[in-house]
């Protein structure tokens, strides 16, 4: 989540769009044996692509018995094999989720075509999907202040909000047991006993890495207030873990796909819900502009959350500040990245601004932060 279209990419591209298509093709045909005079073309990567691992889009065409020609487009997703923002790139869990709920919810998936662990093929493990058409609510710019939404009336960004608000909350009705396989990737009991617990320890590793290359006493303090202010509930659930609407694809304002399950974990749905308020601040207060129109309000979304989960949110201002901290540890991973580039950093009033950012969160949770 840490590129954009008008910034420097914090993972560079790593591999030749020419060559994965050559190699696709390949590994496609072996998979594909309906698939006569198997084509990839059009290989090239998104608008947009982000910085948490390399994508590729292109389109596959092929005969079938009867000689009729089929297209489809496909979307590419390698693990990182250069600059990485997250601690660990498990692909295989971000697959192995995506097939669950595409056998056991109502959440808009895209349909998987197979997941390849070996970087023999491609120079990363991989995994591939079908591609999703549709529009999505930009970070860069904004999508307060510039985009289909901006264009939008107030009644259509009520439907998008709302059919986003319905996949949100259809993943957190989502039953994931232990003896699936996508908790047995997920669930990782050395790190703590219950879902949160683990996420805990992940972002402490993980906080423990960014402070190194990018010291910041606000992560620190806001660290400090989380171990503080532990809930005794920390209920066991999945989570999406980047949830926002700028992760969804939509067509006609319907949600049509939610995308990018790089931060799934077993935290729970609050802490979605933590998230996703926390970056709809990024994307306005933050900004200095308002939630356009038609837009739920905070407490529409609470409210809405609640309905559609049947769970409580008494614990919420601790998810929150802890979608802060998370937020602040990747941000603080993409700034050393970004320096040892030479790229620009995000500035006052751009999404991805690390002290706007980390200056809200000291004023939200009274945090002591010493002086510099």
């Amino acid at each position: 989540m840490a590129g954009g279209a008008d910034q420097a990419p914090t993972t560079p591209v790593q591999h030749d769009p020419q060559a994965i298509g050559h190699a696709l093709r390949g590994w496609l045909a072996a998979r594909w044996p309906h698939a006569r005079d198997l084509r990839i073309t059009d290989v090239c990567l998104p608008q947009g692509a982000g910085g948490s691992n390399e994508t590729f889009l292109c389109t596959a065409t092929w005969r079938d018995d009867r000689r009729a020609v089929h297209s489809e487009g496909l979307v590419v997703r390698l693990a990182p094999t250069g600059f990485q923002i997250f601690l660990e790139a498990d692909i295989g869990r971000q697959y192995a989720v995506l097939d669950h709920l595409a056998e056991h919810g109502d959440v808009p998936v895209p349909s998987l075509h197979g997941l390849e662990p070996d970087a023999a093929t491609l120079g990363a493990p991989f995994w591939v999907m079908s591609r999703v058409d549709g529009v999505v609510p930009s970070d860069f710019p904004p999508y307060n202040q510039a985009g289909f939404l901006v264009e939008a009336t107030p009644a259509e960004r009520e439907r998008l909000w709302l059919s986003a608000m319905e996949a949100f909350t259809a993943i957190h009705r989502v039953e994931i047991g232990a003896d699936t396989a996508a908790f047995r990737l997920l669930d990782r009991p050395e790190r703590g006993t219950t879902g949160i617990d683990q996420e805990l320890e992940y972002w402490r590793l993980s906080m423990e890495r960014a402070v190194a290359d990018v010291p910041d006493p606000t992560v620190t303090a806001l660290w400090e207030w989380l171990l503080t202010h532990r809930p005794a509930a920390r209920p066991t659930g999945l989570s999406w873990g980047d949830a926002r609407m700028g992760n969804m694809i939509f067509d006609g304002f319907r949600c049509v796909a939610v995308l990018d399950w790089e931060m799934v974990s077993l935290a729970g749905g609050l802490a979605d819900l933590g998230w996703w308020l926390c970056l709809d601040l990024s994307h306005s207060e933050d900004l200095g502009v308002p939630r356009l129109d038609g837009l739920g309000s905070r407490a529409a979304t609470i409210a809405f959350w609640e309905e559609r989960t049947g769970q409580h949110t008494a614990d919420l201002e601790w998810h929150e500040a802890f979608a802060g901290l998370r937020l602040a540890v990747i941000l603080l991973r993409a700034v050393a990245i970004r320096r040892s580039l030479g790229a620009p950093l995000p500035g006052p009033g751009e999404f991805g601004n690390l002290e706007t950012l980390t200056a809200r969160l000291a004023r939200t949770f009274d945090l002591h932060v010493p002086s510099a």
